[in-house]
């Protein structure tokens, strides 16, 4: 019969051949990597685009926005000016001009613009534009 002693010893021997053999098992199976990231960022890789609507003084006016994501950051970024008031063409231009510097390399979640280039409003519909690529980007 063995002791405890001996009994103690050789479960705790035995852990560290489980892990191994665990991780052998990941290796082998290849991906773990990619899966790890697909879990931590919460979002696929790859191109969204989406329409985001705001208030202006003239009016409702669009502002289309597209970002390409990957693990869960932006690596591009681009926006086309859909406003039809002359104004809101200007700020639009002045955002689209401006506003990639301010997001390309973030994690989609910590982005936050108020104000970009002078465009105070523009960036509301940029907000409006990200949720709708972050629901697509989750689905």
């Amino acid at each position: 019969m063995e002791n405890e002693e001996t009994v103690l010893n050789n479960k705790s021997s035995l852990i560290p051949k489980i892990i191994l053999g665990t991780l052998a098992l990941g290796i082998m199976g290849g991906g773990i990597t990619l899966v790890n990231r697909q879990v931590s960022s919460g979002y696929k890789n790859g191109s969204f685009e989406a329409i985001g609507n705001y208030k202006s003084p003239a009016g409702d006016e669009d502002v289309g926005i597209k970002i390409t994501l990957r693990n869960g950051i932006i690596t591009e970024a681009t926006s086309d000016v859909r406003a039809t008031n002359e104004k809101s063409q200007y700020w639009q231009k002045q955002f689209s001009e401006n506003f990639s510097k301010e997001i390309v390399g973030k994690k989609i979640d910590e982005v936050k613009l108020d104000r970009v280039a002078g465009s105070s409003l523009t960036p509301k519909g940029f907000k409006d534009a990200l949720d709708k690529i972050k629901t697509q980007a989750r689905g």
